[in-house]
C-alpha cells in the first residue's frame, strides 16, 4: 500500500513539475500527460489485477489446507 500511494503522489508530482517547464505548446503537453496519465492507470489496473489473483489464489490454497485439515480431524475421531 505504502508503494501505491508514494506511486500515485509521484505521478502527480511529476505532472505538476512538467507542466511548470515544459517547452511544449498547451495542446501537446495536455496530450502528452494524458497518454502518460493512461500508461500509468493502465500498469495501476494491471497491478491491482496481478495482486487480487495472488490473494485469491492464497484463499484458494488456504481454503484447500483447512479442508483437507476437516477431512483428517474428522477421520481422526471417527476411528476413536
Amino acid at each position: 500500500m505504502k508503494y501505491l500511494t508514494g506511486f500515485i503522489f509521484g505521478a502527480i508530482f511529476g505532472a505538476m513539475l512538467a507542466l511548470l517547464f515544459a517547452p511544449q505548446r498547451g495542446e501537446e503537453l495536455r496530450a502528452r500527460l494524458r497518454a502518460e496519465a493512461e500508461r500509468d492507470y493502465n500498469r495501476l489496473q494491471d497491478r491491482v489485477q496481478k495482486g487480487i489473483t495472488q490473494m485469491q489464489d492464497q484463499v484458494d490454497k488456504l481454503s484447500s489446507e483447512m479442508q483437507s485439515a476437516a477431512n483428517q480431524a474428522k477421520s481422526t475421531v471417527k476411528s476413536d
